[in-house]
């Protein structure tokens, strides 16, 4: 089932998140200015889809008290009191507004133009880089003086920005949290949301090593022709090409019977790092050996892929094309096996998270970039299981590494990558507690 945002509609200061707060505060002169700029429709096209339909029958071209009339008629039909709240509607309509159809024209108009030059403003690099303070200010103020167009157009506003790379636009949005519901809310805004702010980082390991290991340059694999043909005129060149090649082959299945799970042992060390203390030697040797030693579908499979490889590449002139491609069906061979290890051991130690790495980026771009982005902390240290107050600022959470949690000053409740990553949590300061000097904890104070 489709969610129903639940978004207010505002009138003067006040805020009406259902229809029955609105019909006991109806204030006459706020419906009026609410129904000609549309914002009363759009809010009630979220909810209330059948009173927008009647509100839509209304002829905006008539005089003001028979439009108020028309509503008051919609909203409160059933009320015994109709035809004198109708009156009392009318009444002040007549003492208090004196506007012509050419006016009311005019004051939307101006309250479009208002909107637009906000956004436009808002579009500029230069205001985006330079004063986060105002761009909330100014996100603020659309939100709560335009609310009809904002709500309406919420879509078109995200993209403008996200398209053009505006980062305190955005994160504008996702510190106000009247506003952020209206984004979050909608499935695709939030998906891209999650694409902008990167996570996870994959682990780079330099597979090229294996080059001296494989030894492919000892084999000759370039010939000359002409010499075979004058001292070997019936010699099959054909039939040595493919001597060679299984040749080829069978040092290299030699080479992955002796050599992967070490490979394999190797990338887990260097991936793991000082975390490999985490791991218990016991559940670490026997997933090693039930994963390779005894799996021999992974050797058969390795085989077949190899032979195919250098079937398919081996040629007089491709040496390197050959080199990279052995490398690569390694490289993913020791890349699975990897992945299906650590999923093993977290199973078996109960540690989360193990095998993945967190590095975070604003549209694929590392933070250390973004020096202009002032409001934006990074924080890492081992508080030795203690937490760390280190601010008392509200805070908007962007980013947490493993072995960290944070709590809110005013919250005992513990947030860990899980809570944090691409939820986006606002905090009213943050106490902090990690046991890695290197761990990051990101985040904005708004």
């Amino acid at each position: 089932m489709k969610k129903v945002r639940n978004i207010p509609l505002i009138l003067g200061d006040k805020k009406f998140f259902n229809i029955e707060d609105l019909k006991n505060d109806f204030n006459v002169n706020d419906i009026l200015s609410s129904y000609y700029n549309d914002s009363l429709k759009i809010w009630l096209s979220h909810k209330y889809n059948d009173l927008a339909e009647e509100l839509k029958k209304i002829n905006k071209l008539e005089n003001p008290k028979k439009i108020i009339e028309d509503i008051i008629r919609i909203f409160f039909k059933d009320d015994e009191n109709l035809e004198a709240i109708v009156k009392d509607a009318c009444f002040i309509i007549e003492n208090t507004v004196d506007i012509e159809n050419k006016d009311i024209k005019l004051e939307l108009e101006y309250y479009i133009n208002q909107y637009n030059s906000i956004t436009d403003s808002l579009f500029s690099f230069e205001i985006a880089i330079d004063d986060y303070e105002s761009i909330k200010e100014s996100v603020e103020k659309l939100y709560n003086e335009y609310n009809g167009l904002f709500n309406y157009y919420y879509e078109y506003f995200f993209y403008k920005f996200y398209n053009q790379k505006n980062y305190y636009v955005i994160l504008s949005i996702l510190a106000n949290e009247d506003i952020r519901r209206i984004f979050l809310q909608n499935e695709k805004i939030k998906s891209d949301i999650d694409k902008m702010f990167t996570h996870k980082k994959e682990h780079k390991y330099n597979f090229k090593e294996f080059k001296e290991k494989l030894n492919i340059y000892a084999f000759p694999l370039r010939f000359d022709v002409a010499p075979v043909f004058s001292f070997f005129k019936n010699y099959n060149i054909e039939q040595a090409l493919n001597e060679k090649k299984y040749e080829l082959i069978s040092d290299y299945q030699n080479f992955v019977n002796n050599n992967f799970a070490k490979l394999v042992d190797n990338y887990i060390f260097d991936l793991l790092g000082d975390d490999i203390e985490l791991i218990k030697a016991d559940d670490y040797a026997r997933c090693i050996n039930n994963t390779i030693i005894n799996n021999k579908d992974i050797f058969k499979n390795i085989h077949s892929d190899i032979k195919t490889v250098i079937i398919n590449n081996f040629g007089v002139d491709d040496i390197d094309t050959l080199e990279n491609k052995i490398i690569s069906t390694l490289e993913k061979y020791i890349k699975d096996t990897v992945k299906y290890i650590g999923e093993y051991l977290g199973e078996k130690t109960g540690i989360k998270h193990l095998f993945d790495f967190y590095e975070f980026k604003i549209f694929e771009v590392e933070i250390s970039n973004f020096y202009w982005l002032k409001n934006i902390k990074i924080y890492k240290e081992d508080t030795e299981d203690n937490f760390k107050t280190i601010t008392d600022k509200k805070c908007l959470i962007l980013h947490l590494d493993k072995n960290a949690v944070i709590k809110s000053l005013d919250n005992d409740k513990e947030y860990d990558i899980d809570s944090v990553n691409g939820y986006f949590p606002i905090f009213n300061g943050i106490n902090y507690k990690g046991n890695k000097h290197y761990n990051e904890l990101v985040y904005m104070e708004i």
